[in-house]
């Protein structure tokens, strides 16, 4: 009789599964340009300024025991950690209710005060950071009332009522030095105050005064629920039965009662019955519109504008002057103030097309005296701003000045310490405080004015470089021609999205585009602009791009000549400037689009190419919209020229390019000649001349404003420079790549034609290292090693590329692995390095090992003497890689304080902050590691030929930097990517008691086991890997006695 086993072993079959090479582009959301304030928290010299309404002081509620950044930097949880205390506590509120004694109770009491301490630190930190989960996480109304008086002061107090919501925006006192928190929000409750922490729709509110207001505080932080309506829990209604039968419905005028779905409901601090659901959306709705404020709405394109009689007219501005007895002196003169006055009033008159301005000091604006304050700035600085507004309007008041008869008010002072602002104002409503920052454009009082008037931070989408609009980050005040970005007024207007949502650019001024075509806009920084003064495109139902144009930088040839792009919401949210040119030297100064340059959005099927200016006064600027999915679009064919390669300075040469579209598209051409200059010709044929000594690289790329380009590209030597090439090709799959950013330095940079090849010029002789870029793909080295020793032009210097769904990334050596490891301090032998060391004597751990520090895992000795601790330490760990074949790269990360160097094999591969020669017990790190160098990564690109196939043995020696150092730290990884792979990936079994083990190469990239039972027949999804050994995926089934058939497959 055939065993099980032997049944196992009877037919293995492996399938043979094709390798895609599929580009997994990054899709992103929309970004999130709502203007989320970063979390910051709450501290003494950073606490937020409350609001002047109700017209008396409001003081800020703080946790008088420790701020919450301290608590949050001491109690680093885990998600885990976060819901385990909250369900300890859960479960201990069950047990302490359900206690029928005194002695009982008071036991749990001392329990809960304990869970209670601990869960405190926890909701601080997710109501800065998460206040929907906050929020959810909240004991019940009628709970907290049940709970001891030691325990009800460690936990949120739940709070409702009529109030005034603030939203607050600063701007930095340098560009270098941005404030703590560029955006924060309020929330006043009385004569109680809170930092709030929101969500949702909320997010986009500007200040509100008396507004309904529910949450949770606790410790000077508030959980604020966007929902100006309250449902009532059911406890609570149950209180309010006794009212029921005679409670009317505040919708239908009817008894609640009638249908027997009666709901309670607070409106701020007010109950009101309903008589079900439906009146309760209805309500709900009704007050969620009430929030915005009067005048405030959608226009007919859907866009929400600001109300004009707020943002237009001529406004008259009170200037209040102050000092304090520890800060004497008058903070600016009235002719600074006078100037002042005059660059606000010129730059919002301009901007706004004559809609807005300022009156003049002593025709409608006022400047206070220097009144001096009843506190000190000291006193002020460490605490709350607006505090200084209310006295400094009632001081103002003294002296005689009648503060309503002002739209907005600036509160000028000198440098007060603890205020780490230039200026900060209410976003929305009256109110601003300017910080020794008084200069003759009014730059940042034109930035804070901007604010009180409903506007947010203009900001950049940021993406490291990698793409125009893929995976980034939100940079608060990242748009620098901007005045809400770089608060330098004059030329710096406000973006077109900005003066359309203040009213000042009208809807009949900006084109909305739904169509193809070509469309012309006029530059909206002329007064005498005509209309069309933007164009705008819905990139889905949430975000807009902005297409303006702006004639006033002409110190920007890029802006003169291009077309700013901007991502917008349709509400009241930070705009998005976009870098068409994603990574250059220039930064964000040729952040336009350039005539001639197509940018595409392939995801929403956008395609934008300004194509000439107009030649109009004032000027404008034609552009070709495409909107449509171009499927089976070909791109053009080109090929360039040059009437001649080697020129002498200033020489002319004339470059060519001839171009055909495959389906007789009109094509666009914009050109690059690498020495910075810009060119506004769209055409086939241009002249260039260069005026300095160098090696350049001319560019032409032609387009079929569909999303199709071809790139070419020509090498030009101008005089006889010393200077050499890098020259390659990128390729994937075997098919060259265009486009991609080839780079030794931010300024020697190359893009790779349509041909994939690329050729640096200008370098030095001297070592590179040499980079391809390009977002959603990853790139190797194919047929050269990293750093580039050049000493004369070289070629092959060749990138293979892969996007992430053709690689896989294993972890060779984790983080936190177990290691050997030597804490004597007297190690003398150099033969600890060695594979055929034995090391059984030594200790064993899992990283991070070390001492002194936060989230140690293994504490390993230091002699004991604090003052003379051992400078050395020593680990070992083995590992195994069975097939190195089909590893693309491996990266080693080491962590290390203060110093290390690592062995493979005996052979050592990476040394960090360690001095050269050779390395003894008693050597000292380099220089001392501090902050967060403590637990950085500090990398380096391992070539597989380091490794063995089988065991290997990794070594490193940790050093410090003095014999007192306070801490040590060491962990390592070694992560490998494997590239795809052809060949059949085979499978290895193991018969074992009772069962088989089945193991398969970590390399099989997407394969997966499937079993049948029978070759021919359906094949199911057999069992996963159980675990990764020794190079192998592996798993383990049980015998039977029918016969299976396993194979590999990709799905």
């Amino acid at each position: 009789m055939t065993s099980p086993i032997a049944r196992f072993l009877l037919i293995i079959l492996v399938a043979i599964g094709f390798v895609f090479f599929v580009d997994h582009s990054v899709i992103n959301p929309s970004p999130n340009s709502s203007g989320r304030d970063s979390k910051s928290p709450i501290s003494a010299s950073d606490k937020p300024p409350v609001l002047e309404w109700p017209a008396k002081p409001v003081h800020l509620v703080t946790n008088k025991t420790s701020s919450h950044r301290e608590l949050v930097k001491k109690n680093q949880r885990s998600s885990k950690s976060e819901k385990l205390v909250f369900q300890r506590f859960s479960d201990w509120c069950s047990r302490y209710t359900a206690a029928t004694n005194s002695s009982a109770r008071q036991e749990l009491e001392i329990e809960g005060i304990q869970i209670a301490t601990e869960r405190q630190v926890e909701m601080l930190d997710l109501i800065a950071a998460d206040p929907e989960h906050a929020l959810l996480q909240a004991i019940p109304r009628h709970l907290r009332g049940k709970l001891p008086l030691s325990l009800v002061a460690l936990i949120e107090e739940p709070l409702s009522g009529r109030g005034d919501f603030g939203v607050l925006a600063a701007i930095g006192k340098a560009a270098d030095q941005p404030p703590t928190t560029p955006l924060y929000r309020t929330v006043s409750l009385g004569e109680r105050a809170w930092r709030a922490y929101t969500f949702g729709v909320a997010l986009e509110r500007s200040t509100l005064t008396d507004i309904p207001l529910h949450g949770i505080a606790l410790g000077g932080l508030f959980a604020l629920d966007p929902n100006p309506i309250r449902r009532l829990e059911s406890e609570e209604r149950e209180q309010l039965n006794g009212t029921l039968a005679d409670a009317v419905c505040s919708v239908a005028g009817t008894a609640a009662a009638e249908f027997g779905t009666a709901t309670a409901i607070d409106t701020g601090g007010e109950i009101a019955w309903l008589c079900g659901d439906l009146h309760l959306q209805e309500v709900t709705a009704k007050a969620l519109a009430g929030l915005n404020d009067s005048g405030n709405g959608l226009d007919v394109e859907g866009t929400f504008r600001m109300k004009s009689a707020y943002t237009g007219g001529i406004k008259r501005l009170l200037i209040l002057r102050v000092d304090f007895s520890d800060l004497p002196g008058v903070p600016l003169s009235a002719a600074t103030a006078t100037n002042m006055l005059a660059g606000i009033n010129s730059f919002y008159r301009e901007q706004s097309f004559g809609k807005t301005g300022f009156q003049p000091l002593g025709s409608g604006s006022a400047l206070t005296a220097t009144l001096r304050m009843p506190k000190t700035a000291a006193v002020y600085g460490a605490g709350d701003a607006s505090l200084l507004r209310t006295d400094a309007r009632a001081a103002a008041r003294t002296a005689g000045f009648n503060t309503a008869l002002f739209d907005f008010d600036l509160i000028c002072m000198g440098a007060v310490p603890g205020f780490n602002w230039a200026g900060l104002g209410y976003i929305g409503a009256p109110g601003a405080w300017i910080r020794s920052s008084f200069d003759a454009s009014g730059g940042v009082p034109s930035h804070e004015l901007g604010h009180n008037l409903g506007l947010l931070h203009a900001n950049f989408w940021d993406t490291g470089g990698q793409s125009v609009t893929g995976a980034g980050s939100n940079v608060a005040y990242g748009d620098s021609f901007d005045t809400m970005g770089n608060a330098g007024a004059g030329k710096r207007h406000f973006n077109a999205r900005y003066k359309n949502y203040l009213g000042w650019m009208p809807t009949a001024e900006v084109r909305t585009v739904t169509s193809s075509g070509t469309y012309r806009v006029w530059a909206h920084d002329l007064t005498n602009a005509a209309t069309t003064r933007a164009l705008r495109i819905a990139k889905n139902n949430q975000t807009n791009y902005w297409l303006e144009f702006r004639q006033q930088f002409t110190d920007r040839p890029a802006l003169m000549s291009g077309l700013g792009l901007r991502w917008a919401r349709s509400g009241n949210q930070s705009s998005l400037l976009l870098d068409t040119t994603p990574g250059t030297a220039d930064g964000k100064n040729d952040s336009a689009l350039l005539i001639g340059r197509t940018f595409s959005d392939t995801a929403s099927d956008i395609h934008i190419t300004p194509v000439a200016k107009g030649g109009t006064v004032p000027e404008s600027l034609d552009v070709v919209i495409q909107i449509g999915r171009f499927t089976n679009n070909l791109p053009p064919i080109a090929l360039l020229a040059a009437s001649s390669t080697s020129l002498p300075v200033n020489g002319v040469v004339t470059l060519t390019a001839t171009a055909t579209d495959p389906e007789k598209d009109p094509l666009a051409y914009s050109w690059d000649f690498g020495d910075g200059t810009i060119i506004a010709a769209n055409t086939p044929k241009v002249t260039h001349a260069w005026t300095t000594v160098g090696e350049y690289v001319a560019y032409c790329r032609v387009s079929d404003m569909k999303g199709g380009v071809a790139i070419r590209s020509i090498p030009i030597r101008v005089g006889n420079p010393a200077t050499v090439r890098i020259a390659g090709q990128v390729t994937r799959g075997g098919h060259p790549l265009q486009g991609i950013r080839v780079e030794v330095s931010n300024t020697r940079q190359a893009y790779t034609d349509s041909d994939g090849f690329y050729t640096l010029t200008g370098l030095t002789r001297g070592i590179y290292t040499v980079k391809a870029i390009s977002e959603g793909l990853m790139f190797n080295s194919a047929g050269f090693t990293n750093p580039v020793s050049v000493q004369a032009n070289q070629t092959g210097v060749d990138f293979e590329s892969f996007a992430a769904g053709d690689l896989a990334t294993v972890s060779i050596v984790p983080l936190g692995a177990q290691w050997r490891y030597y804490d004597k301090g007297n190690l003398t032998t150099s033969a600890w390095r060695q594979s055929s060391f034995d090391d059984t004597g030594w200790s064993r751990g899992a990283a991070p090992l070390g001492y002194g520090d936060d989230n140690i895992i293994t504490t390993v000795g230091y002699g004991g003497v604090a003052s003379a601790k051992y400078i050395t330490t020593w680990f070992r760990h083995s590992f195994r890689i069975d097939d190195l074949s089909g590893f693309q790269s491996i990266t080693l990360g080491l962590i290390r304080d203060d110093g290390a160097a690592v062995y493979l094999n005996g052979r050592e591969i990476f040394r960090s902050n360690m001095p050269t020669g050779t390395l003894l017990a008693s050597t000292l790190a380099s220089s001392a590691t501090g902050g967060t160098d403590e637990t950085a990564l500090f990398e380096a690109e391992l070539p597989s030929t380091l490794f063995v196939g089988g065991s290997n043995i990794l070594a490193v020696e940790v050093h410090q930097s003095s014999t007192n150092s306070s801490d040590m730290r060491f962990n390592l990884r070694i992560s490998g990517l494997l590239r795809p792979t052809q060949r059949a990936p085979a499978i290895v079994l193991t018969p074992q008691s009772g069962s088989l083990r089945i193991a398969w190469t970590i390399t099989a990239i997407g394969y997966v086991l499937q079993e049948s039972d029978v070759p021919d027949g359906l094949w199911q999804l057999g069992e996963g890997p159980m675990g990764t050994e020794a190079g192998l995926n592996f798993t383990v089934v049980s015998a039977t006695n029918s016969t299976r058939f396993f194979r590999l497959s990709k799905p």
